[in-house]
């Protein structure tokens, strides 16, 4: 049995119907290369504010020093997905907790999902 298979058309409409959940795709460098519509719900930058920019802007200060950006980049290569259940920044700045999970796509980026959980601001 063959697989269904969605054409490019279908994926985007696929990708900007998810409002309630931020899925974005990056470069092999970390760079935003699409940002959905819950994206932009979820932390609060337009796809033109974030286009081209390092994903970790979305990171807490402390997790950007210890590289957990890049390590996740790394670990979705090397495994083929990473998950994560941490604290990210908005856009203004508060914290919220999220599930998220990155994985390797065909064009040698990676795609990211991140939902929010009920959970305290202050991590």
């Amino acid at each position: 049995m063959q697989k269904p298979s969605l054409t490019s058309a279908e994926l985007d409409l696929v990708f900007e119907s998810i409002t309630d959940d931020a899925i974005f795709a990056l470069d092999t460098t970390g760079r935003v290369t699409m940002w959905n519509v819950g994206a932009e719900r979820v932390f609060e930058h337009s796809a033109d504010e974030i286009a081209g920019q390092s994903a970790a802007l979305l990171f807490t200060p402390e997790d950007r020093a210890r590289g957990a950006h890049e390590e996740e980049l790394r670990t979705a290569e090397r495994v083929g997905r990473a998950s994560d259940e941490r604290f990210h920044v908005r856009k203004d700045g508060t914290r919220f907790f999220a599930s998220g999970v990155m994985f390797p796509t065909v064009s040698g980026g990676s795609r990211h999902s991140s939902t929010p959980t009920q959970r305290s601001k202050s991590g």
